[in-house]
């Protein structure tokens, strides 16, 4: 089948079994997704707020204890081996990485490194933020994040100023540089899921902290997402992204906790695969049933296109073997009805053709007859009334008067012309009974052979005579030449009127998709009234007067006959006075 009713059976079952569990389980997929892309960045965010508030605890509790340390402390009256040992106490929670202490003017007192060494090299900071600020105002300074230029290890400084008890002054300045790694180990003492990663980033996008050192030593940097969602990560992947600011007297930390997208969506992933799934499963098991299902609804088709063809190809013994009860079968059974009352109707159809055939088998044999008759018969009367007509001429040779001659040449000419007329009536009725013997015809050989008969009705008239090419054709080259010898003649006997007569014979250029060739005789003669045209090819039909063109008026339906008999058609065109034009359609012959 062109069309296969079974795949677009098939696509429709599928379609409707498979398009709403689809369409919902893609809803489903959305929703699901959506959800847990929500969850998993609620998770980050409570990530982020919980290392923010233990990163602002442990800056807290640095500055309460060296507030502590400053209040309990008189440090302008202690000397240099106590104001020593109180700042090696303090630097030995390796929190540190240098304590210094600033007098009133900015000048360190005493310096002390991570390692408890005491430097003998002692500078103003007199011009220092972490001076100037808390001693103008009083209040405890944080310097940004920096790093050290031989470690690579991100630090902060904190400086605390140093009241006078009995004054209310500020006597000094307690500077902390902090280590920033003790919060790597904060941070890397979070209890974290599959590929989640929790780091801290400073206002100028440098991560300062990180559970793997390495990415802290290299300088590494990110550059924060205007929002949380989806994100690209540290490392150039999707990730599940949520930031939480930091702010700290005055300094700005991004606390960031990330995870891949392919842990953080793990379960919507996964529902999307079941949902996939399901619906190939369902694909497969609504193929098989729609399988089943169209089967039992194609074959009975299909066997009913099968008879249809056979019994259009004539074979009208072909019946449907369909034997359910349902609208299928009885399509089937009305159709091997309707092919027995189409058998019926043929046989009786045949036997009447075959009675009408008989009738014209007899008919003909009449009609042969008749010719046979019309021959002999009638043909014997009118020689014995020419014969007679003649002698009686001979023997009353100078006694009849001129009306007698007269009368008799009238006889004469009469019995001559129902000659012609009997003869062109033989050649129509021989021309509708005569057996066809078509074969390939070359037109200028027939024309030659034409023009030879009517080389005694030129004589004493100047006619040019102009054929172009002519195709060859499919026809019976005996009734053929019978269509050139009327039309010729026609176009002789109607230009004796002109002194130059002119007669064209031609093809039209051939259509290509056409298997018929259009051929034509046209000449300068008397023409015809176009209103007249449709009785032209009529028997007995004359368009001109007996005295000034004779003819029996039976040529033309001769020429139709044998082109209708040959499968061509057969027009004419003309104008009073401006000749004629006579068109006829052959079957081109094919290729030798």
């Amino acid at each position: 089948m062109r069309k296969s009713i079974r795949i677009r059976l098939n696509v429709a079952f599928i379609g409707l079994a498979i398009g709403p569990l689809l369409l919902v389980g893609v809803i489903l997929a959305w929703q699901g997704f959506a959800t847990q892309e929500q969850q998993a960045l609620k998770l980050q965010r409570e990530v982020t707020r919980r290392v923010a508030t233990e990163v602002t605890a442990f800056f807290e509790e640095l500055e309460n204890e060296l507030r502590f340390i400053g209040k309990a402390q008189q440090w302008p009256e202690l000397n240099q081996n106590e104001q020593y040992k109180a700042l090696r106490l303090l630097i030995s929670q390796d929190v540190f990485e240098s304590l210094t202490l600033l007098d009133s003017q900015g000048q360190e007192q005493i310096h002390i490194s991570r390692l408890s060494l005491l430097s003998t090299e002692l500078r103003s900071r007199a011009e220092a933020d972490e001076f100037v600020i808390p001693y103008t105002s009083g209040q405890v300074y944080y310097s940004p994040i920096y790093f050290d230029e031989v470690s690579s290890e991100p630090l902060t400084t904190i400086a605390i100023p140093l009241l006078d008890l009995r004054t209310g002054l500020i006597d000094g300045i307690l500077v902390a540089e902090v280590r920033i790694k003790r919060i790597w180990d904060l941070i890397a003492s979070l209890e974290v899921s599959e590929g989640q990663s929790v780091y801290i980033v400073d206002a100028q996008g440098r991560v300062v902290a990180h559970r793997n050192p390495s990415v802290v030593l290299r300088g590494t940097h990110f550059d924060l997402p205007e929002q949380d969602g989806i994100q690209l990560g540290l490392n150039g992947t999707r990730v599940v992204l949520a930031v939480e600011r930091a702010h700290f007297r005055g300094q700005e930390f991004n606390i960031v906790a990330e995870q891949a997208v392919s842990e953080a969506l793990a379960p919507a992933i996964n529902t999307v695969v079941i949902t996939v799934s399901l619906v190939i499963v369902a694909l497969i098991i609504a193929s098989a049933l729609g399988f089943l299902a169209v089967r039992q609804i194609v074959q009975p088709v299909q066997a009913m296109a099968a008879t249809a063809q056979a019994v259009s190809a004539g074979d009208l013994s072909q019946r449907v073997e369909i034997t359910s009860q349902d609208e299928l079968g009885i399509l089937a059974d009305t159709f091997n009805s309707m092919t027995i009352q189409l058998q019926t109707f043929i046989s009786s159809l045949e036997r009447q053709v075959a009675e009408r055939t008989a009738q014209l088998e007899a008919s003909n044999k009449e009609l042969e007859a008749f010719a046979y008759s019309v021959s002999h018969d009638l043909r014997a009367p009118l020689r014995h009334i020419a014969g007679f007509a003649d002698l009686l001429l001979k023997h009353s040779e100078g006694q009849l008067d001129a009306t007698s001659l007269h009368h008799l040449g009238a006889i004469v000419q009469s019995t001559e012309q129902m000659g012609r007329l009997i003869d062109d009536l033989l050649i129509l009725s021989r021309v509708g009974r005569a057996e066809m013997q078509t074969r390939r015809v070359a037109l200028d050989e027939i024309i030659h052979k034409v023009r030879g008969e009517l080389a005694p009705e030129e004589e004493g008239r100047h006619i040019t005579w102009e054929i172009g090419p002519l195709p060859p054709v499919e026809a019976d080259p005996i009734l053929l030449r019978q269509v050139w010898a009327n039309l010729l003649s026609n176009a002789v006997k109607f230009t004796a009127q002109q002194e130059k007569a002119r007669i064209e014979i031609g093809a039209l250029p051939i259509d290509t998709e056409s298997s018929h060739v259009t051929l034509f005789v046209r000449d300068n003669g008397v023409g015809f009234d176009p209103q007249y045209t449709h009785k032209l090819f009529g028997v007995f039909q004359r368009l001109h007067r007996e005295e000034e063109f004779e003819g029996t008026g039976v040529g033309l339906a001769t020429v139709r006959r044998i082109v209708e008999r040959h499968g061509g058609r057969v027009w004419a065109k003309g104008e009073p006075d401006h000749g004629a034009t006579f068109y006829f359609t052959l079957r081109q012959a094919s290729e030798e």
